[in-house]
């Protein structure tokens, strides 16, 4: 076991037992120089890099030894016997304190260590008592190394002995506070062979000044053990952190060194780009991370590892290059877009400013209004577009304001064109085959009709099927997201739609040629007309009203009564109410005497005008005659009353708004609903004879 307290008189006082053996003796020259005798063990690194040493004069390797660290000195000392003998020499005091003086801030050794017992303590990680490896908590109190068994071994919290000893021994009333001045503790704890070794002292002193002498001695040992117990902890953590920051320079100058290889290879295009993930990464390596200087040899050895990490890494920059300059382009092309939008809003704000212009300009809108375009379709015209997309910044109002003057050719332009559209879709039908109107007069045929496939309304006849709400609709978000894949052109225009009517007219999607051509054609028969050649206006003159075949008899004798339809509303019954029973035969109707079908008109009117009044909110469609807004009743009085500011000279009753006909009209879609549904009851006794 290692003592406590090494002499300076006796350096090889210091030898590790395990280190001693299997060595040979050492001899010595004349010229004073050390001749080591062959030793084989198993030693990592080159072997012999230091077999000429022993061979040189003793002040050459002195002035060798004079240049090597403290650490390296001590591990040197347990290489061999005889550099062993040789460093541990009182010879070699000066080798080691100029060693020691390589260390920054460290303090002179306390009087109790020698120059190889101060290294030991510092440097050497193993057990003072039994040796054990990898101890790196000192007692520096004590100036030695424990493990964890030995400190429970050595050291006892039992104070008996030491009060014993101070009263007994050394004259001290009690333990505690005074005991310190002569002895050291650990945690509460006395080192047990200190207590032992005090006491024989004590025995030994025979006289009074001896034993005075002895006190003042340990006295001061105690506080040169205590003075050195807070220096030493500090410089040892200055110490470490200046080898961790060593250790971390010398770890990056081997990083800096690998990626200047790495450039002179050719992949300066990935080590100059590396992103800070991939820079970590690779600087964590265990080929990178090693605090040694970088090596040709070492390159040699670590290169393809470095190469495979990096090598993956070049198609990954290449491809996010790639992706960056796709995104630039993209980010240049939107802003180009973003410029175009604004500049054709702007433009088409003068085709608005000189559409609302021109409605203020009528004296009212009314329901014929809805069968013109909107703002949408106006900015499709092909002269209108290619005024606002025109590339010459000198575009003004009065551009447009030329264009005042041909709106109604325009219009008509329009209107003709979905006129040919809506022709071409009864032909494609190849449900009139048999007719031979001229086809410019086919759309005025009652037996052309056509169906909107989003809400299922049938008999939409030219041209008031230009004015279904259903194919003029502002789109919801989602569709909006999809109409700017459509262009910058579309976004500008959607910018500046405020209503359903602005939208573009869409019937050329959602319209659909009605198959009831045999069912209307039997109505037409019944009216006493040919279904090839009457037109809507000539039904609509007829006067003709029928009875439904299948329905007056069980009517007459349950109700007493029967329904009578005019040929729009005959229709409308035959698809809701027998679409599998009629089957287009002339027979499925009755036509009734012309002096009950005046009893009919009349009955007519008055229910289509307790119709209007009896509508709900949801029901009916009515538009502003001022703008080109559709709602219900509650929407247009909301809008009437905020936004045309009518309740300054409109009289409230009942805290509601009253408007008539010449602040709203009925839409055509609601006017069409009252159409289909133009039948009264007529009861038995009421027959003419």
């Amino acid at each position: 076991m290692a003592p406590l307290v090494l002499a300076n008189d006796d350096y090889l006082g210091t030898r590790n037992k395990r280190l001693d053996s299997d060595i040979e003796t050492r001899n010595t020259t004349g010229a004073g120089a050390i001749v080591v005798s062959g030793c084989r063990r198993h030693l990592r690194g080159r072997r012999g890099g230091l077999k000429d040493l022993p061979h040189m004069p003793l002040d050459v390797i002195f002035e060798v030894l004079s240049h090597v660290t403290t650490k390296d000195l001590l591990a040197l000392s347990r290489s061999t016997k005889d550099f062993r003998r040789l460093l541990l020499n009182r010879q070699s005091t000066r080798v080691w304190r100029q060693s020691r003086k390589q260390l920054e801030g460290l303090p002179e050794p306390p009087s109790y260590l020698n120059e190889p017992a101060y290294a030991n303590l510092l440097f050497s990680p193993h057990c003072h008592n039994c040796l054990k490896v990898n101890i790196n908590t000192v007692l520096w109190l004590f100036s030695a190394r424990y493990c964890n068994p030995c400190k429970r071994i050595l050291f006892s919290a039992d104070r008996n002995d030491v009060e014993t000893l101070l009263r007994e021994v050394m004259g001290e009333a009690r333990g505690g506070e005074s005991a310190l001045r002569y002895i050291r503790r650990h945690q509460g704890k006395y080192h047990t062979e200190e207590v032992a070794t005090i006491r024989n002292e004590w025995v030994r002193l025979k006289t009074d000044e001896e034993k005075e002498a002895y006190k003042d001695r340990r006295k001061a040992f105690v506080e040169e053990c205590e003075k050195y117990a807070s220096l030493l902890p500090h410089w040892r953590y200055s110490y470490n952190e200046r080898l961790f920051r060593d250790k971390l320079d010398l770890r990056a100058a081997r990083f800096e060194a690998i990626k200047d290889r790495l450039r002179e290879e050719g992949w300066a295009d990935v080590i100059d780009h590396l992103h800070f993930n991939d820079d970590w990464r690779l600087s964590n390596l265990k080929e990178v991370s090693r605090t040694t200087k970088l090596t040709d040899n070492g390159w040699k050895h670590i290169r393809q590892s470095i190469v495979d990490f990096v090598a993956p890494l070049r198609l990954v920059y290449a491809r996010n290059r790639l992706t960056r300059v796709c995104e630039a382009r993209l980010a240049s092309i939107r802003m180009t877009e973003e410029k175009l939008v604004s500049m054709y809003r702007t433009r088409l704000r003068y085709l608005r400013e000189l559409l609302d212009s021109c409605q203020l300009a009528e004296d009212r809108r009314t329901a014929e209004s809805d069968l013109k375009p909107g703002f949408a379709e106006f900015a499709d015209i092909p002269e209108i577009k290619s005024l606002v997309r025109n590339e010459m910044d000198d575009i003004t109002p009065n551009d447009f304001l030329a264009l005042q003057g041909r709106l109604a050719d325009l219009i008509v332009s329009w209107t003709d064109h979905w006129q040919a559209v809506f022709i071409q879709k009864a032909l494609a039908a190849g449900e009139l085959d048999d007719i031979i109107t001229p086809t410019t007069s086919l759309l005025d045929l009652a037996i052309v009709s056509f169906v909107c496939q989003s809400c299922r309304q049938t008999q939409l006849r030219w041209p008031y099927v230009l004015a279904h709400r259903c194919f003029r609709q502002i789109p919801t978000v989602f569709s909006v997201g999809r109409r700017k894949t459509h262009g910058t052109y579309s976004r500008a225009v959607w910018g500046l739609v405020r209503h359903n009517n602005d939208a573009p007219f869409e019937g050329g999607q959602h319209a659909i040629f009605s198959r009831h051509v045999a069912i209307t054609r039997a109505v037409i028969a019944a009216c006493g007309l040919d279904a090839s050649t009457a037109t809507y206006g000539e039904m609509e003159n007829c006067g003709a009203r029928l009875v439904c075949s299948f329905c007056s008899i069980h009517d007459r004798l349950a109700e007493g009564k029967y329904g009578v339809f005019a040929w729009q509303a005959a229709i409308y019954h035959s698809i809701s109410s027998h679409p599998n029973c009629h089957s287009g035969s002339v027979d499925d109707w009755e036509r009734i005497s012309d002096s009950d079908a005046t009893r009919v008109k009349e009955r007519e009117i008055s229910r289509a005008l307790n119709t209007i009044s009896s509508l709900g909110d949801s029901d009916v469609v009515l538009g502003c005659t001022q703008c080109n807004y559709h709602g219900s009743l509650a929407e247009v009085q909301e809008h009437v009353l905020f936004d045309h500011w009518l309740w300054l000279n409109k009289p409230l009753v009942s805290d509601e708004l009253v408007l008539n006909e010449e602040d709203v009209y009925v839409h055509q879609d609601s006017a069409h609903i009252m159409e289909l549904t133009r039948f009264v009851h007529l009861e038995i006794s009421e027959e003419c004879s």
